[in-house]
Parts: structure tokens; sequence; C-alpha cells
């Protein structure tokens, strides 16, 4: 699978009745990615998944967010948060922290 679609994302969760879905991530210092995948369906089921399934295409597309933000977690940084995926709104929103390892010096 090529690249993230955020459409085909909507339209799977439409499909399945999946109302909102949530991806753990954390990474940093060259390696990291999504971390657990929660789907919340509409009669209130909730499913916990592993993420890079190669198998289910929604799973696939939802593991995909973190590389969005930050493509192969090179550098030196660490990160962790939540994805949330709103079917209701059509929004995908990023939670989370960051901290860096850059040396830091001041004088007073």
């Amino acid at each position: 699978m090529e690249g993230f679609d955020k459409a085909l994302v909507f339209r799977e969760m439409a499909t399945r009745k999946v109302v909102r879905a949530e991806v753990e991530y954390s990474g940093g210092n060259d390696e990291g990615g999504a971390d657990t995948i929660r789907l919340f369906h509409e009669d209130g089921h909730k499913e916990e998944l592993e993420p890079y399934d190669n198998t289910d295409v929604l799973i696939d597309q939802l593991s995909e967010l973190p590389g969005l933000e930050y493509g192969s977690f090179a550098g030196d940084f660490s990160v962790s948060g939540t994805f949330v995926v709103d079917l209701a709104t059509r929004s995908i929103k990023m939670d989370g922290q960051e901290s860096s390892y850059e040396p830091v010096s001041r004088e007073f």
C-alpha cells in the first residue's frame, strides 16, 4: 500500500460502522510508529488491535498516521501521543508530547 488516503479511511470506517479510531504512537532516535489502534463502533463495541496488519486496509492506513508527522522518526527526539480519527466531523487530530535531546547552553 502506498501512502495515506484520508478519504479511504473515512469510507472504511463508515462501511464498518466505526465512529472513532485512536492510534497511540511513540518513537524517536530512528525508530517508532503506531503502538496500538482502538476502533469504537456505533453500537458501543470497542476493539483494540495491533498496527501494521497488512491484510486490513483500515488498520494499515491508520498505522501510517505517525509517519505523516514524524517520517522515519530519525533524529534526536522522543515523541508519544494519540491520533484521533472522528467519522462524524471527518477530522484527524493529534495530541502528544515531544522532547528534544538538543544541547542547551545558557549564560546567566
